[in-house]
């Protein structure tokens, strides 16, 4: 599937010339101790995504609120990487990768995405019918 433009190329340029890590977590406050920020590399054989030992960028995922500018430029830059160079940064690069299953090195297509997340408390969460999301979840995983 390819998207209009590509849009984590944008998000990577866009931050790397003028950062807003420092304004998002401004924005988001206290809940920055709590979202995660992890920069992954997918490769690609067709349509399908090998697991591969590289997948996260810089090896780890990270808390918002431990993330600098100077950090967040290096994983920014490390996942424009991912990205073909020679069409402006629009398309998935050619990297080596480790396959996970395998063990197997391989050259293959990548490319970046960036999830934002953070963990759910499910015995916080109240349903529209009064009840708790951690009581629905025997029955959920059941049917």
């Amino acid at each position: 599937m390819q998207y209009s433009g590509w849009p984590i190329a944008r998000v990577i340029e866009s931050d790397i010339r003028r950062p807003t890590l420092e304004a998002i977590k401004a924005k988001v406050g206290a809940l920055q101790q709590v979202i995660i920020v992890r920069l992954v590399r997918d490769a690609w054989q067709m349509a399908a995504r090998p697991d591969i030992v590289e997948r996260l960028i810089r090896d780890q995922e990270h808390i918002l609120s431990e993330l600098d500018n100077r950090l967040w430029s290096e994983l920014l830059r490390e996942a424009r990487q991912c990205l073909d160079e020679a069409r402006n940064f629009r398309g998935r690069s050619r990297q080596q990768v480790t396959i996970v299953k395998s063990q197997e090195a391989r050259l293959m297509d990548v490319s970046p995405h960036l999830h934002i997340g953070m963990p759910l408390d499910i015995e916080e969460v109240d349903l529209a019918d009064g009840s708790k999301l951690d009581s629905r979840m025997g029955v959920a995983i059941e049917s």
